[in-house]
């Protein structure tokens, strides 16, 4: 399974960026620093509603003795400041407001009480109180966003507020899906003799738009040769990676992998590993063509063991795409030698922590077991009898994060 990954990766790249408006680029992997041309603030500002002092006119204020400033006039924010303070004066700011020529503290409008054109100040707040300083946040010149960040929402606004509306970033993968099978329908087909819905290609197609991917959906081919390499080619145009689900195995009529060599050039077929066996890659045009097995756990076995590292890779991301955690076994597992194991689980509580635990029934068609599954456990292809309390590797699957907020469970860090 190491070996396959290796060898798929190896001819993945990223994809090549291109500008995205900011609001476009949410999700998107920064592919240039982003360096401020200006500070932030771009000037000192008033922090709170209040009023702009001079701290030595209103040092040791206290409600029992109270400073007496005279109100010269107000500075809204937004605006210039027209005014400068002198001796015993103030100027009424809104928060965000410029600090006026001669002010160096600003006090709380709630620590004041307004009589006429006087102003009581009636706490003392601290020399240079409540003033934000020029550059306090982001010195001009500061790079604030490395090349490989992974923009989210406060990153697009640290964009924003340095004036940096268009964006170069790594594109999301456009990746192109197809069924294959002379029994698979649509779920709103009739279902015939030996006909089966078309799950996986919703599914995978759900699954890479978890991943940050486009999805573009081609429907299903036939058992024929001339339908499987049409659509397979319309995949090639209108995507930057393909994934077809079914005709990998061994059978008559799975033709996946003629159909794969004769487009361009099969890379691997087959992994030791269960489920997902019947695997195929390969290159066309210069894109990678995954060819998954047709049962559904196999299906989503195979995309998080290889296509979700490769989606990763061509958006420009690092690091892995799971989570990995060791966490105790909460029963036996005993699997056959020579290929390693996924297993869908849920996490419990015990007295002892976090452990795992089967969904239950473990086959390749059985598609709940992943619907109720919080993670991936993987066996290696040398552990063959696992007690309950051994120690396990598992990836995280991403809705475990929100059920394992609605209960105790105790993850390690």
């Amino acid at each position: 399974m190491e070996e396959a990954r290796d060898l798929i990766l190896s001819h993945i790249s990223p994809l090549p960026p291109r500008e995205f408006l900011l609001p476009e680029a949410v999700g998107l992997v920064l592919a240039e620093d982003a360096v401020a041309t200006s500070p932030i603030p771009a000037h000192d500002n008033c922090a709170v509603d209040g009023y702009a002092v001079r701290w030595r006119d209103v040092e040791g204020a206290s409600p029992g003795a109270p400073a007496r400033l005279r109100w010269i006039g107000d500075l809204p924010a937004g605006k210039s400041p027209e005014l400068s303070l002198r001796e015993g004066e103030a100027i009424r700011v809104g928060t965000g407001a410029p600090t006026p020529p001669g002010a160096d503290t600003v006090v709380p409008v709630e620590d004041t009480r307004l009589e006429g054109v006087e102003v009581l100040v009636l706490r003392d707040p601290g020399e240079g109180a409540n003033i934000r300083r020029a550059g306090e946040d982001v010195r001009e010149g500061e790079v604030v966003l490395r090349a490989g960040r992974l923009l989210w929402g406060p990153d697009l606004g640290i964009l924003a507020a340095i004036g940096k509306w268009r964006v170069l970033a790594r594109p999301r993968p456009r990746v192109a899906i197809l069924s294959t099978g002379d029994e698979v329908v649509e779920p709103w087909e009739e279902m015939g003799p030996g006909k089966v819905r078309d799950a996986n290609s919703y599914m995978l197609a759900a699954l890479v738009a978890e991943a940050g991917g486009v999805p573009i959906r081609l429907g299903i081919s036939p058992d024929r040769n001339e339908p499987l390499e049409e659509l397979l080619k319309r995949g090639l145009g209108a995507g930057d990676a393909v994934i077809a689900s079914g005709g990998v195995s061994m059978g008559a009529h799975d033709l996946m992998k003629e159909v794969l060599s004769g487009a361009g050039e099969l890379r691997l077929w087959q992994v030791a590993m269960q489920p997902g066996r019947p695997l195929a890659f390969a290159t066309a045009s210069g894109k990678p063509v995954f060819g998954l097995p047709g049962n559904p756990v196999a299906v989503f076995v195979s995309f998080h063991v290889f296509v979700l590292p490769a989606l990763w890779r061509m958006a420009g991301r690092e690091g892995s795409p799971w989570r990995r955690v060791r966490l105790p076994l909460a029963e036996p597992v005993r699997r056959k030698p020579g290929r390693a194991y996924f297993l869908r689980a849920k996490l419990i509580d015990t007295p002892g922590g976090a452990a795992l635990t089967l969904t239950g029934p473990q086959g390749s068609g059985i598609l709940s077991s992943c619907v109720a599954a919080d993670a991936i456990i993987v066996v290696p292809p040398e552990r063959t009898v696992l007690e309950a309390g051994a120690e396990v590797e598992a990836w995280l699957l991403p809705p475990s994060q929100v059920r394992v907020a609605r209960r105790p469970v105790s993850l390690p860090a």
